[in-house]
């Protein structure tokens, strides 16, 4: 951060040469999990730095990671009763943020907007 402004993304866990669509979708669906708009001005910005960057291919990464996300939660604290230093409702609440974004993020109408040129 530079102030208030994400300047740039670096995660460590995660660090290897990527595309940037995948570090936008992740710092849109972790800083804008259910405003729709706000996705899309984050994407805005993005594009008049980078035009070349694929707005579907962001939505389609977003809604994979948090689809694989609530699952991988689920494989965690479920089946493999897994434990973590944070306690277990947050840990719950993280999963359930997943499955519940899935069910009221505008995923289609984000499509459709991505799609469009």
């Amino acid at each position: 951060f530079t102030g208030q402004q994400v300047t740039g993304v670096i995660d460590l866990g995660a660090a290897r040469l990527d595309e940037p669509a995948t570090d936008v979708a992740r710092l849109l669906g972790s800083l804008e999990p259910r405003s729709a708009e706000r996705f899309r001005l984050g994407i805005a910005a993005y594009q008049r730095q980078q035009p070349l960057l694929i707005k579907q291919r962001v939505v389609v990464l977003d809604y994979a990671s948090c689809l694989l996300s609530a699952a991988q939660w689920a494989q965690w604290l479920v089946l493999e009763k897994r434990q973590f230093d944070s306690d277990r409702n947050s840990l719950l609440d993280r999963w359930e943020g997943f499955i519940e974004r899935i069910e009221v993020f505008p995923w289609d109408e984000m499509l459709r907007w991505a799609g469009e040129h």
